[in-house]
């Protein structure tokens, strides 16, 4: 829904709950030992990012003005933990 400018509240809200949420539970799912704890941290930064749109009503220009959204933005844990990811992935 981020690249449709047409995108409804609906749109959004079945993105996080139909594809997003079930994405984070099979990241944890399947994270190698060796970067379990980033892949945990990851996951609960992005289900912080989830929960911040829900508590929005799936309005993003709304979720992108809450505050608790930047600070997700600005934590170093969560920034670390997805370098660790993304280097174990190759990226």
């Amino acid at each position: 829904p981020f690249d449709d400018s047409a995108s409804t509240k609906d749109d959004y809200y079945q993105y996080f709950e139909g594809t997003v949420r079930p994405a984070i539970a099979k990241l944890e799912e399947l994270a190698p030992d060796e970067i379990s704890d980033s892949v945990k941290t990851l996951a609960a930064g992005l289900t912080r990012f989830v929960d911040i749109f829900k508590k929005n009503g799936y309005d993003p220009a709304r979720a992108y003005a809450d505050p608790d959204l930047k600070k997700i933005a600005q934590d170093d844990g969560y920034n670390s933990a997805g370098k660790a990811v993304d280097k174990h992935c190759g990226f």
